[in-house]
Order: C-alpha cells, then sequence, then structure tokens
C-alpha cells in the first residue's frame, strides 16, 4: 500500500521537498467528499451565527454602534451608511450562507467583510490608533490581537470553503 501523497512527500529528503511540492498537495484536496461537505457545513454554521449575532447585537444598540462608528475616522456622512450597512450586510451573509444556491456567494462575502475587518483592526493597532470596539458578549473580552487571530482563521476557513463550493459548481 503506497502511503498518502502528503506523507510521501513530507518523507523525502529536504533537497526534493519544496514548497512547490506542497503547494501540489494543497490542490489535489477533494471538494466532493463527505469530509469536504462536513468542513463547508461547520464553516457555513459557524459565520452564520458569527454574523447572525453581531448583527442582531448592532440593531438592537445601533445608537451606540452609530456614536462608535462616529470615531473611527469616517466622514460624517459615511457613519450613518456604514452603522446601518454593516449589520444590513451581515444578515445578506447570514442568508445567503444558508441558501444551498447562494452559498458560495456567502462564503465569498464573508471572506471579504473578515478581510476588510482584519485589515482595519490590523492598521490601526499598527499605527497605534485608539480601536473603538462594538464587540458583544464573549467576542468583546478579546484583546485586539486575539481579535485579528481569530479573524484570520474564519478568513482562511470562509476560503477554503468557497472553494470547495466553488469546485462543486454551485
Amino acid at each position: 500500500m503506497q502511503p498518502p501523497l502528503l506523507v510521501s512527500r513530507l518523507t523525502r529528503s529536504p533537497e526534493t521537498f519544496n514548497s512547490m511540492s506542497f503547494l501540489a498537495v494543497n490542490r489535489q484536496v477533494k471538494t466532493n467528499g463527505k469530509y469536504a461537505s462536513l468542513f463547508v457545513y461547520l464553516i457555513v454554521f459557524i459565520l452564520s451565527v458569527l454574523f447572525l449575532y453581531t448583527a442582531l447585537d448592532k440593531f438592537q444598540t445601533i445608537q451606540k454602534f452609530t456614536d462608535i462608528m462616529g470615531r473611527i475616522y469616517l466622514p460624517a456622512f459615511l457613519v450613518p451608511i456604514v452603522a446601518w450597512g454593516i449589520p444590513i450586510v451581515e444578515v445578506i451573509i447570514v442568508t445567503a450562507l444558508l441558501l444551498p444556491k447562494f452559498r458560495h456567494w456567502g462564503l465569498l462575502a464573508s471572506a471579504i467583510l473578515l478581510a476588510i475587518f482584519t485589515i482595519y483592526i490590523t492598521v490601526l493597532k499598527l499605527t497605534g490608533l485608539k480601536l473603538p470596539c462594538n464587540c458583544g458578549g464573549i467576542i468583546s473580552s478579546l484583546s485586539w490581537w486575539n481579535h485579528i487571530i481569530l479573524n484570520t482563521v474564519l478568513l482562511i476557513a470562509a476560503s477554503i470553503a468557497y472553494k470547495i463550493e466553488a469546485k462543486r459548481g454551485y
């Protein structure tokens, strides 16, 4: 019996192992297996809960959220648009994630939104500017670096799930 491709690649001598061979292994991920489906469903569930929770929290405290948006270096006329737009977009993403026909779009939108949030937090953190937060529940107890790590992990997971869904042809 031949060892799995990843094992055979990793057991080669260091001279023959290079990043390109590792990338070749990554491209051979099966997109129609039960583990791929389970992974996609798990990521869809996590993202749906996260975005629905944060959207509902923002809607419940919309005035507070609008005030916080007023402190994030936006032109004044954009503040209400962004304050209402973010939770509306989050609800639209949740809807897309839960509808199989639009799931790949929901995963793509999730990845884009997570990328925007992550870049925004990282830039503000690295420049030393004060970061306003309207996170609720357990998320509010995370440090900013933990926010960045969580967002990055979710971004990678959403991207992989999107890739799986896109290869399936949905």
